[in-house]
C-alpha cells in the first residue's frame, strides 16, 4: 500500500518536489516503489526532471524508475 495526499502525492513525490536527496533515498532504500505515479499521472522521476534536479533523478532510475 502507499500514503498518498489528496492529490494522490506519496512520500517520494513530496521527497522530489522539495528537493530533498536524503528522503528520497531513504524511501527507496526501504523498498518505496520509485513508480507510483499521482491521480494526474505524475511520478516521482517526472517531478525530478521538472525541478530539474539531476541527483534525484539519477538515484530514482538506479531504484528502477522509469
Amino acid at each position: 500500500t502507499s500514503t498518498r495526499n489528496e492529490a494522490g502525492d506519496t512520500a517520494r513525490i513530496w521527497a522530489a518536489k522539495l528537493h530533498r536527496l536524503d528522503f528520497v533515498r531513504a524511501l527507496l532504500v526501504g523498498n518505496a516503489n520509485p513508480n507510483i505515479r499521482n491521480y494526474e499521472g505524475i511520478s516521482p522521476l517526472m517531478v525530478a526532471r521538472g525541478e530539474n534536479q539531476k541527483d534525484i533523478e539519477q538515484i530514482l532510475r538506479s531504484f528502477g524508475a522509469f
